[in-house]
This record gives C-alpha cells, sequence and structure tokens, in this order.
C-alpha cells in the first residue's frame, strides 16, 4: 500500500515552521528566499494511513544557478523519529546524498529505506537565494510498503479508453555512450513535448544528470526538471491500474518504473529488466496497457500494448506502482480545508464585506471538491463540485473565485458521514476546528461519548457522539429521510439571511433560501442542487394537494418570470420553513400569512401575491419533490413544463426570435441567474 501527500497551496503548509522563507502568492509558488538570504520550511509530523518502509521525496522550485535547495526526511517508528536523512540537493547541478545508515534505515540513492515500518514522517526543505529569489513551489513525498495484490483489478471499459497522442522516441537514437543509461530522461522529454515543452533527448538526460555518480535515472531529479520546465511535477506510488487510469482519463501521460524476468513481458524490446521506465498513454478496450517503450530501436516502433497481468506484476508488485505524475499547474482537483469558504463572482475580496454582499455566489464546506480553472494571485476560479447548476449543455459545478489559502491540493477524501447539528467542535492534538452542519467526514470509530473521524487533510479527531449522523449507502427510507430533513431545516431557524450562505461558521455564518433546503436534505442523505432554481428543475412537480413535510415550494421573480429565485420548505398543516431576505433569518411562517390564502386554495403554477415585501408582488407559485421518482423520469417531466411555462409566462404574442433578440434573452437569463444565486 501506498500514500502520497502534496504541498502546494499555504492551506497545505499551515500547520508547518517557516523559518526565514516567505510565502508567495499561489501563482507564484510555494515560499520563498529573498536575495542573499536563506531559510527553511519544516513540515508538520505527518502521519501516514497505511505503515511503510520507504520514503521518496520530491520538489518544484525555480532555482537560480547561485541558489541552493536541500530536501532532507524523517521518520517515526515506535514512537520514536529518527536523526534527519538528507534525501537530495539541488544547485546548478543536481546531486544525491553521500551514503546514510543507522538504525532507523539508509539512503540508497532516491529512496529511504527503513529496517522496521514507520508510520509517521516529516520533510524539511532548506533554501538558499543568491543574487535572485528561490522559490519553492512544491513538495512531495510519498510512502509505501511492499504489500500488493497478486492479481490486477478487473477491468472495467471507461474514458481511460484511450490514447494520448505523443510523439514517440527512442533511447537508442542517441549517443551510444548514453544510450543504454536514459530510458528515464527519453520517456519524461515524451511526455515534456505532450505539454508543449520540446527539447532535444540527450538536453533533458543532462538536466536530470545525478552529480553524484552519473545516472540519469534518479526519480525526483526527473520530476524537477519537468517544475523547473514550467509544469508541475512529482513522485507518486500509485496503489492500482485504477489510479493510473485515472490518470489517462483526465488526459495525463504517465511515465511509470517497471522490472520483469524473461519471458515475463510479452512483446517488450528488452527481454529482462530491473528498472525500466517507459510512458504510459492509454488503455486497450480489453484492457491492455498502451506504451511507449524508449527502449525500441526505433521511434516508430516504440508503441506497444502490454498484457494487463504483466503488467500489473512488473509496475505495482515490483515497483511498488511508481510514477511520475506531470501535467500543467494547479490543475488537480482539489479540497476546501477550512471550515467554511466564499465562492465569489470576483477573484477578490469585498470591499464592504457583510451578510449582504452581492459577489457571494456560495460558501463551499470542509471536505468538499473543487475542480480548479486558472489562478490569479492567491485566488483559484473553480467549479464546485458539489454544486451543479444547469450551463446548457448539461450540468457543472458552480464556477467562482476561491481563496488558495482555504484549499488542499489533493483529491477530496472518501466521506461517510455528515455533521448533523448547526455546529460542532473537531478536536485534534493540534486543535480545534468548528464544523459547520453538511460538513462531510470519514467515519473511523464510534466510542461511548464522542466519535473518532477523519477531516479533509488526512488528520483524525473527535467531534461529540451526537453531532454526527453516518450517511447512507443508498437512500434512507422516504419517511425516515423526510423526519431528518425537517428535524435540520427546524435547527437553522433563527440563523442570520446570508447571501449565498450555507454554512454556520465563519465571519458571517447563516443560510440564503437554498442553503436552508440543500443543506437539511445532505444530512438525510439526498444531495440536491445549490440553488432554487436548479432545485426546481431537478424536483417531479406535484399538486399542492400531494405535498407532504420536507418537499419543497418555488417562487418566480415575477408573474410574467419564469425563472425560480426563492424556494421554500413545507413543514405539514399550513406551516412554512424559509430563509427570508426581507426578514433577515430563517423562520416559520404559514401560506395564510405568506400569500394570503391557505394551501388547499392553491394549485401548481398558480399566480399569488406574496404579502412579505412591504408592497406586495404577484408571483407564480411551483411545488416539487425529491421522493417517489427517478432523477431522469422528474428531469424530463420538469424540462417539458418548464418549456410549457416559459412560453405562457411571456404571454400570446410569444413568437421565435432573432439572433439578436436570443442574445438579449441570454443576458437577462444570466442577469436572472445573478440574482438566484442567494434567492429573495
Amino acid at each position: 500500500m501506498s500514500h502520497t501527500v502534496t504541498h502546494r497551496t499555504q492551506r497545505d503548509i499551515a500547520s508547518g515552521r517557516i523559518e526565514g522563507l516567505e510565502p508567495v502568492p499561489l501563482e507564484d509558488g510555494l515560499l520563498a528566499a529573498r536575495p542573499r538570504s536563506r531559510g527553511r520550511f519544516v513540515s508538520p509530523e505527518i502521519p501516514s494511513p497505511v505503515p511503510f518502509d520507504d520514503l521518496v521525496a520530491s520538489w518544484n522550485a525555480r532555482l537560480p544557478k547561485d541558489a541552493v535547495l536541500r530536501m532532507s526526511g524523517r521518520v517515526r517508528v515506535s514512537g520514536a523519529w529518527s536523526p534527519w536523512f538528507l534525501l537530495a540537493t539541488a544547485t546548478d547541478a543536481l546531486a544525491s546524498p553521500p551514503p546514510q545508515e543507522n538504525a532507523f534505515g539508509k539512503v540508497d540513492t532516491d529512496t529511504l529505506t527503513l529496517r522496521r515500518k514507520a508510520d509517521a514522517f516529516q520533510y524539511r526543505v532548506e533554501l538558499e537565494a543568491g543574487r535572485r529569489p528561490a522559490v519553492l513551489i512544491l513538495a512531495a513525498v510519498t510512502v509505501s510498503d511492499a504489500a500488493a495484490p497478486a492479481e490486477p483489478p478487473a477491468f472495467r471499459p471507461g474514458p481511460w479508453v484511450r490514447e494520448l497522442k505523443l510523439r514517440p522516441r527512442s533511447q537508442f537514437r542517441e549517443p551510444a555512450e548514453v544510450q543504454w543509461d536514459i530510458c528515464s530522461p527519453t520517456s519524461l522529454s515524451m511526455v515534456l513535448e505532450f505539454w508543449g515543452v520540446k527539447r532535444p533527448t540527450l538536453k533533458v538526460a543532462r538536466s536530470v544528470e545525478d552529480a553524484t555518480n552519473g545516472i540519469f535515472g534518479n526519480w525526483p531529479f526527473n520530476t524537477a526538471a519537468a517544475g523547473a520546465a514550467g509544469l508541475e511535477a512529482w513522485v507518486g506510488r500509485l496503489d492500482s491500474l485504477s489510479e493510473l487510469q485515472a490518470e489517462v482519463a483526465a488526459g495525463r501521460p504517465v511515465v511509470v518504473s517497471i522490472g520483469y524476468g524473461k519471458g515475463e513481458m510479452t512483446g517488450a524490446p528488452l527481454h529482462e529488466t530491473r528498472g525500466h521506465l517507459v510512458a504510459v498513454t492509454g488503455f486497450t478496450p480489453e484492457g491492455g496497457v498502451v506504451v511507449l517503450d524508449p527502449a525500441a530501436p526505433y521511434p516508430a516502433s516504440g508503441r506497444r500494448v502490454y498484457d494487463r497481468r504483466q503488467f500489473h506484476a512488473a509496475w505495482r508488485v515490483r515497483k511498488r506502482g511508481v510514477a511520475y505524475l506531470v501535467g500543467e499547474p494547479l490543475t488537480r482537483r482539489m479540497t476546501v480545508g477550512a471550515p467554511a469558504t466564499d465562492l465569489r463572482r470576483k477573484p477578490k475580496a469585498s470591499r464592504k464585506p457583510g451578510p449582504g454582499d452581492p459577489d457571494r455566489l456560495s460558501q463551499l464546506l470542509a471536505g468538499e471538491g473543487v475542480t480548479p480553472l486558472r489562478v490569479r494571485g492567491d485566488w483559484v476560479e473553480v467549479l464546485a463540485d458539489e454544486h451543479p447548476v444547469a450551463d446548457g449543455d448539461g450540468w457543472s459545478g458552480y464556477r467562482g473565485w476561491v481563496r488558495g489559502a482555504d484549499l488542499y491540493y489533493r483529491e477530496p477524501s472518501a466521506s461517510d458521514a455528515v455533521v448533523a447539528s448547526a455546529v460542532t467542535t473537531f478536536t485534534a492534538e493540534d486543535g480545534s476546528m468548528r464544523l459547520s452542519m453538511g460538513s462531510k467526514l470519514a467515519l473511523l470509530e464510534e466510542r461511548s461519548e464522542d466519535v473518532l473521524v477523519r477531516r479533509p487533510d488526512g488528520r483524525s479527531g473527535t467531534v461529540p457522539l451526537g453531532d454526527i449522523r453516518p450517511l447512507p449507502a443508498g437512500r434512507r427510507p422516504e419517511a425516515a429521510a423526510r423526519s431528518i430533513i425537517i428535524e435540520k431545516a427546524g435547527l437553522l431557524l433563527g440563523s442570520v439571511y446570508v447571501w449565498g450562505g450555507r454554512a454556520l461558521v465563519g465571519p458571517f455564518p447563516g443560510v440564503d433560501c437554498s442553503g436552508l433546503s440543500s443543506l437539511s436534505y445532505r444530512v438525510a442523505g439526498v444531495e440536491i442542487p445549490r440553488d432554487a432554481a436548479e432545485q426546481r428543475q431537478k424536483s417531479a412537480p406535484l399538486e399542492p394537494s400531494r405535498l407532504k413535510p420536507g418537499d419543497l415550494i418555488f417562487l418566480t421573480r415575477s408573474a410574467r418570470s419564469g425563472k425560480v429565485t426563492h424556494v421554500m420548505m413545507y413543514e405539514g398543516g399550513d406551516s412554512l420553513l424559509e430563509s427570508r431576505q426581507s426578514a433577515g433569518k430563517a423562520l416559520r411562517t404559514t401560506f395564510t400569512e405568506r400569500f394570503g390564502q391557505p394551501l388547499a386554495s392553491m394549485s401548481d403554477g398558480a399566480l399569488v401575491s406574496d404579502l412579505s415585501d412591504r408592497k406586495p408582488r404577484r408571483r407564480r407559485i411551483f411545488f416539487g419533490t425529491f421522493f417517489g421518482r427517478s432523477s431522469s423520469s422528474r428531469a424530463a417531466e420538469r424540462a417539458s413544463r418548464t418549456s410549457t411555462e416559459s412560453m405562457s409566462a411571456l404571454g400570446p404574442s410569444a413568437r421565435p426570435m432573432s439572433p439578436a433578440a436570443s442574445a438579449r434573452r441570454r443576458r437577462v437569463s444570466a442577469m436572472d441567474a445573478s440574482e438566484s444565486a442567494a434567492g429573495t
């Protein structure tokens, strides 16, 4: 088993110790040493979810010729910490460390090999700058043990059945004195060119050469060279072919190390090898692994398809899944690490922060995943993966800007529990954190008074027993789910109305109308869209006589508008729960109080008078449920009705629009979407 930690954001290193270095904007890197200065970063003690007996550290940095970087590591075995092991030195040349060996283990070129298994590690990066600043961009550590399944995971077709287009190269087209030794830089040069960095193979080889022993296959030196070329790269150990498939599906070719004996890799240009690096470019429909093998005598003969079982044995079993993970900077999924953070319209903080800030599109909770799109300074434009919105071509994540310091550079971890109280406190050895209702966690152990859980950065701690609820593997029985939804919505009553709000922690805790409904549903194990308009679009329409507690009631912006801008929750009888902007809080009301007529007199799509503002206004009312039918049938029925309703709302004069009118309508729709981000 293996575990890899990558530090790329200020949130990633917040628990570490910085001495003499300065944080830099996320767009530029992580930490910098000023000219003619030195400093270091010492990571926190990082527990590993699996015991390990080897460690490989890697980095990306911008190092002028007169700068120096040293990376060291240490491990914890049976409660005792080892001395620091120097793992690498980088100047204008790269050098593996001199031999180091003690009771804990030894350093072998690029790998710290342990005598006994460890359960935690730390790394240290020292930077010395010359005339210009030296910048650490990224640090990574991967740990593993020898445990590996004898067979690969069963293959199932998916988006990894593809072949990325790399230009093949052969190491045997290079000078004779190096051609047997440069499989790693040859494979790396193919991947670099795929990402737009075209360099001669020999030049790449010289840039990764180990000054200590003259080899070209030092793993961290190869990824450091990719980082110096403007890409992002680190050494990882992948646990299975499934993880390798995910890289290919994401459009990223991977350099891997393999080892095999005679007759153990059918079709390979080498009969046997203790260690050889190839570029994985795809998978066949049958599960075969498509590679460009640099040991082929000619570039045109480099494409090979290796048997899945043979490749698994050569890569995952013999080489512990070693991989160079290379790609464009800051494009992998990230995880919210702050208790809550704003998803904003623009990459800047508000000049007038407050509950009514119109540039707050939504709020993201600890543990939620985002897909980064671009970086500007310390801000990241993202798609909020757990906030689906309709974008014209289907559904995608809510788009907006998030502070980079609130994000971890890691995939969201699996979760099976959710905070069910309005607010809870997560307590760990290194401190505590307040978490909002709806925050997801991994459940580790239920004890007499508390629950041991794991938070997004992998650290474990406790929350009070009554504040967390396990998430069901499937959907709960309808009656139980409805009961939970009403109970949790009731906990939000009295909360401040916050534009775009869906968090009970942070500088402006509170909820908007759709925040109240989405959080309540999440605790019940039912995920619904973030905004009122999408909640209506995804729900199934129903007549008010069929309403049950937990069903939703939607209001359009006006009598003539088809755009839903507000959602309320049915509590039973004539009662409603809602977060109302005009009231400034979440409250309980009735149909009669809000509309001057009881529920029994209403129908789906009817005009009603909204009496909640000083000046009553006419709006259309709709009713929806997330229970009783599949999402596909709900969406189809709702789409059909929405089309009809949109035409009727425009009146009898509605006609097909000209291109210019269509453009104007799109602009109006965009404004509607802006106004409905929080609801009214």
